[in-house]
């Protein structure tokens, strides 16, 4: 079956043929490349260092996002980290991804208390650096851009970012939404 094309309200075409994965071209760059960002697969290690104000029960995800602002799901999540009066929390193992389009990763962070909702610690375009630290205390933390893991009805929305499948060939947009529709046998 050929490759069926739509366009999304954003301007990127998005190409889908039922077998490879669904691209996506901005108009920008010189080919188009699998539409969406792949997660990391392993978890970051937290550790706390030095002595301040820094106190709670902590746990932390890593995400990527693309050039174009795009986020991937979470990754696993860090072991529990416990900490009484610390200065800083230090994260390493700090996982990286080999997409060329990945311009940014994201360390999240609970504040004391709460798993329910985590915030940005660290927003850096060191992609393939691998440890980092945070002085942010959970006030500072409070402050940062949310990232809740689920809604008021328990719908999921920190992990709502998967790449599209590539099992359906003929793809729309419709009311600034993309379908992906059919199947495509394989042969």
């Amino acid at each position: 079956m050929p490759s069926s094309f739509a366009e999304t309200a954003e301007g990127i075409v998005l190409i889908a043929n039922g077998i490879d994965p669904v691209l996506r071209w901005n108009g920008e760059t010189n080919q188009a490349e699998p539409a969406g960002v792949i997660a990391p697969t392993t978890g970051v290690t937290v550790a706390g260092s030095g002595v301040g104000s820094i106190t709670g029960t902590y746990y932390a995800f890593v995400r990527f996002v693309d050039r174009d602002g795009n986020f991937s799901n979470l990754s696993p999540i860090s072991e529990e980290l416990i900490v009484d009066s610390v200065e800083k929390i230090v994260y390493t193992d700090v996982p990286v991804s080999a997409l060329p389009q990945i311009a940014r990763k994201q360390i999240v962070r609970n504040t004391d208390g709460q798993t329910d909702t985590f915030y940005v610690d660290v927003d850096t375009t060191e992609i393939f650096t691998t440890s980092f630290e945070s002085e942010n205390s959970d006030f500072a933390l409070a402050n940062a851009e949310a990232v809740p893991l689920f809604d008021t009805t328990g719908f999921p929305l920190a992990n709502r970012y998967d790449p599209p499948p590539s099992t359906h060939p003929l793809i729309a947009t419709h009311i600034n939404r993309v379908w992906l529709a059919g199947f495509q046998p394989y042969a």
